[in-house]
């Protein structure tokens, strides 16, 4: 797990307030968790950390809707 990863999946966590053995597997939009507003910070938050530039489209949500799908689109 890189460096930039895993202060993101802290940031989530902390943001959120969610439970230290949360599921990086976990769907973040059934569960709730990714509203639209946290979206955007998310977003961001993940472009900052991984380099990348994001573009918005279609398939964005579905690349972002768990911390593992994160991590296997931006940070490998």
């Amino acid at each position: 797990m890189t460096e930039q990863y895993q202060e993101l999946v802290d940031w989530v966590i902390t943001k959120k307030k969610l439970p230290v053995d949360f599921s990086l597997d976990q769907d973040l939009v059934d569960s709730g968790i990714l509203d639209s507003l946290f979206f955007v910070e998310y977003v961001l938050m993940i472009q900052e950390l991984s380099g990348k530039e994001i573009e918005v489209g279609e398939e964005l949500l579905e690349s972002t809707r768990s911390l593992t799908k994160v991590k296997t689109n931006f940070f490998q």
